[in-house]
Formats: C-alpha cells, structure tokens, sequence
C-alpha cells in the first residue's frame, strides 16, 4: 500500500493548490498550513466490481483550524490490496483527475484528466 501513496502524494500536490478568485481575494481568511492523508476503511463489493477505498485530506490552516473533506478514491479492481486507479476529486467532491498504475507495480502508467498530467507522468520512477 506504501505505492499509493506515491500516487495520492503526487496527485494532493497538484490537486491540492488553491487559487485564489478576485472575490477570494477581498475576503480575509486563513490559508492553508498543511494537510494529512487518511485512509478510509476499504469498501469490499462482490465481484466483478473493484474494491474501494477513501482517503481524505485532513487540512490544518494558519489560524489553527481544522477540516477534512474526502480528497481521493482509491480502486482495487483485481483484489491484491493496492490501488489500481486512483481518482482526484474536487472541492466539490467531484472527480476531476485520474491516475492508473497497470501494471501492479506502485508507479504511474497513465494520468489523465487534470492540468499536470504530464508533470505527473514525467516525475514518476523509472523501472
């Protein structure tokens, strides 16, 4: 499982800046310090469909403050306890990016959707 979170790493990273929007900007509120990932408890369904698994980021902001919100799924598709895909979601819990590891082997065979695809692809480790 240690993989995965390579994979929820590099995806938190960029799925995980803020922009701020103009209205954003009049608007006097904390900003992030840092975040946690927790792994949820895995879902186990009766084949054929996979596996799955929540993870949520645990925010800490600079004024103390705390909240979590569910930030990625995890997918077991052939049931060997790693992640075969990983899905990015949005603020709004919608998902917008996913990365997919093939191979079974902990490392990025493909990103698609989301603005950092290639950055993804390129920063993963060679074999």
């Amino acid at each position: 499982m240690k993989n995965v979170w390579t994979l929820a790493i590099a995806l938190g990273l960029v799925g995980c800046s803020t922009i701020q929007s103009p209205e954003m900007a009049e608007v006097n509120v904390a900003s992030p310090a840092f975040y946690t990932l927790k792994e949820g408890t895995a879902i186990e369904h009766r084949a054929p469909l996979p596996n799955l698994t929540k993870i949520f980021v645990n925010w800490t902001y600079s004024d103390g403050g705390k909240s979590s919100q569910e930030g990625f799924r995890g997918w077991d598709i052939d049931r060997d306890g790693s992640f075969d895909m990983l899905e990015a979601l949005d603020s709004e819990g919608k998902p917008y990016m996913w990365a997919y590891d093939f191979d079974g082997n902990g490392v990025i065979d493909a990103v698609t959707g989301g603005p950092a695809k290639e950055r993804l692809t390129q920063s993963s480790p060679k074999n």
